[in-house]
C-alpha cells in the first residue's frame, strides 16, 4: 500500500478486497503496479497508480454513460479510459453500496460463464 493512499480509501479498498475474494476465482493481486481485483486472472478492479485514491472499475461504455448521467457523487471518466468503458470512483464521495454494485458488475462482467454459474449456485 502506498504512503499517499489516504486511510479512508484504504479502508474501503480492503472492504472490496474482502467482499470480492469471497467470489470464486478472484484474487487480489497487482496490475500496472497497483493493488488490483482478478477474476479467472483478469483485471477487474484496481486502484488507480496515478491518483492512489481513486478505483477503476471494468465497465461498458454503456452503463458508464448511465452512471456519470445518474449524477452519482464521485463518479467520472477519464479519456483515457474511453475506449475500455472503465469508470472510476472517488472512494471518498461515493456511497458504499454504490462501490458495491460497481465491484458486483465489473466481476459479472470479467468472469468466465463457468465463474458466474458457480457463484450464481453458492
Amino acid at each position: 500500500m502506498s504512503v499517499k493512499r489516504g486511510l479512508q480509501a484504504e479502508e474501503t479498498w480492503n472492504r472490496l478486497v474482502g467482499l470480492a475474494t469471497s467470489w470464486p476465482a478472484t484474487a487480489a493481486t497487482t496490475s500496472y503496479g497497483a493493488p488490483s481485483l482478478k477474476v479467472d486472472g483478469r483485471m477487474f478492479a484496481r486502484i488507480r497508480a496515478e491518483a492512489d485514491d481513486m478505483f477503476v472499475f471494468v465497465s461498458t461504455p454503456e452503463e458508464r454513460r448511465a452512471w456519470l448521467e445518474s449524477g452519482e457523487p464521485g463518479l467520472f471518466a477519464e479519456p483515457h479510459y474511453e475506449r475500455f468503458g472503465h469508470i472510476l470512483a472517488d472512494p471518498s464521495a461515493t456511497d458504499a453500496a454504490i462501490l458495491n454494485d460497481l465491484l458486483d458488475r465489473a466481476w459479472e462482467l470479467t468472469a468466465r460463464e463457468k465463474t458466474r454459474a458457480a457463484r450464481d449456485e453458492t
